[in-house]
């Protein structure tokens, strides 16, 4: 698939089941990167995974599934920055 070793950590992030979370490998980005940077990229993945969107493309179920569970981790994942970062 030519992925290199950070995207392959970042989809093994967003997919796999994993106790130590590391919020900005799942958004693909990096610790540096300005938070409304880290909240543009957020709002993209969101758009893009969204479920409600994936129904409305016709995809079946377990996709719908999936994306329900990426979402989840996506906003987990932003949540934590944010919480890091002293924004909430």
């Amino acid at each position: 698939f030519k992925l290199n070793d950070t995207k392959l950590a970042t989809l093994k992030s967003r997919y796999l089941p994993e106790k130590n979370l590391d919020p900005f490998m799942i958004l693909g980005v990096g610790t540096s990167w300005e938070i409304d940077d880290i909240k543009s990229k957020w709002k993209e993945l969101v758009r893009e995974s969204h479920p409600d969107k994936l129904t409305a493309r016709g995809l079946p179920s377990e996709a719908i599934c999936l994306a329900n569970s990426r979402l989840k981790k996506i906003n987990e994942a932003w949540e934590m920055i944010k919480r890091d970062k002293g924004i909430i």
